[in-house]
């Protein structure tokens, strides 16, 4: 199954549809990611550099999809990773 596979960075495709350059904003790169995430992708799965795909869309500048992708991620689980993320941060 594509969606559950990774590359050699654990990069899934949702990650790549998150970065993917194309069409002009709110042309393409959402409706990839939306179509990633109607199949069942993992919004929040993380690369081997921890990153996700909303760190992709983010580092991209791909904002219609960085929506798409915060709407999938509930609030709740936003705030567990982001109080998470934190604590390794002050570990480190």
């Amino acid at each position: 199954e594509l969606l559950g596979s990774n590359d050699a960075w654990r990069q899934t495709a949702l990650h790549w549809a998150a970065a993917a350059p194309g069409p002009p904003p709110g042309k393409g790169q959402e409706n990839a990611v939306s179509a990633c995430l109607k199949m069942g992708a993992i919004p929040d799965a993380r690369n081997v550099a921890r990153m996700t795909p909303l760190h992709w869309a983010s580092a991209w500048g791909n904002a219609p999809a960085a929506k798409a992708l915060l709407a999938a991620v509930p609030a709740a689980r936003r705030m567990s990773a982001a109080r998470r993320q934190a604590r390794e941060e002050e570990s480190s």
